[in-house]
């Protein structure tokens, strides 16, 4: 059984033995499938069941693949669109890839397995995308939450400065789940000192490279940067220090088995009340599986340009 076995994928095609034969394949590697003889037919029935995942041919009549297309990235921006297309012209090719498709395969079909891979590619990356999506959700809600706390507590400072002690042990309170919130986070979070030190990194960082914490304290950032990349850190950070923050830095890292992961870090610079440097905050996101899906899409346009 596939990873992504039981999900619902929608056949939009007017020759009915390539239809038939598409979704009996489907079927026979634990998905559902629905089939629709032509796109008017393929809208209502994705409107009505909701698939995960289209399968659309280009030239059918009444409505043909790519306004197929287009109206389903409006509606559905989310929802995995193939298109299946036997022109192989580079310029329909193109212009499926502009209006949203996450894939264009070429009929005939001559290895089922091409088929089965480039579905379960797209459902892997939609999975990614409503998960990533979830747990921004989840910190915006803490963060609100949080956000929420803190003002009570302010408020309830200047309202009772008797009660000190009080508000002083809420504020307590609010830091220990701050922490949990910094630890339990799936992001992973990092602080440097002025020489690019490890002052603090949170479980997501350190499950992100196979580390434990002792062995990551106090240690230089470009110790855990691919070789070719410690020179680029050292010119790096201190205009990163000096500019006060960075947005979707890319660094080659390497894990404690040798493996390499690729991250992109959003950073802010903390500063004193003098307006001094104390520490980083930095935000590191996986972003391997992305580049190596937009390395694979290129790899696919240039296949179909060479088509052409």
């Amino acid at each position: 059984m596939n990873a992504v076995s039981g999900a619902t994928i929608l056949v939009i095609e007017d020759n009915a033995a390539v239809r038939q034969g598409i979704a009996t394949y489907l079927e026979g590697r634990d998905f559902r499938a629905l089939e629709a003889e032509n796109g008017r037919v393929g809208l209502e029935v994705f409107r009505t069941r909701r698939p995960d995942l289209v399968l659309v041919d280009l030239r059918m009549p009444e409505v043909d693949g790519l306004e197929v297309l287009a109206t389903l990235t409006g509606e559905s921006p989310d929802t995995p669109v193939i298109v299946v297309s036997g022109t192989g012209a580079i310029a329909d090719a193109v212009e499926a890839l502009h209006l949203g498709a996450w894939d264009y395969l070429l009929k005939p079909i001559a290895d089922p397995v091409v088929l089965f891979h480039a579905v379960e590619k797209s459902l892997e990356r939609a999975r990614l995308i409503r998960r990533d999506r979830e747990y921004q959700q989840h910190l915006e809600k803490e963060v609100r939450l949080r956000t929420a706390e803190l003002e009570e507590a302010n408020a309830a400072l200047r309202r009772e400065m008797a009660e000190r002690e009080l508000v002083e042990a809420e504020l307590r309170n609010n830091e220990r789940r701050f922490r949990l919130l910094y630890e339990e986070t799936p992001l992973g979070y990092q602080s440097l000192d002025a020489e690019g030190r490890f002052i603090e990194v949170n479980r997501a960082w350190l499950e992100m490279l196979g580390y434990r914490r002792d062995e990551v304290i106090g240690r230089s950032f470009g110790d855990f940067v691919a070789q070719h990349q410690v020179e680029l850190f050292r010119q790096r950070f201190p205009r990163f220090k000096a500019r006060g923050e960075t947005l979707g830095a890319k660094f080659e890292m390497v894990r404690k088995d040798g493996s390499h992961v690729l991250v992109s870090i959003d950073g802010r610079v903390g500063r004193d009340e003098q307006g001094n440097f104390r520490q980083t905050h930095c935000v590191l996101h996986d972003v391997t599986e992305q580049i190596a899906a937009e390395e694979a899409l290129r790899e696919s346009e240039e296949r179909f340009r060479s088509l052409s």
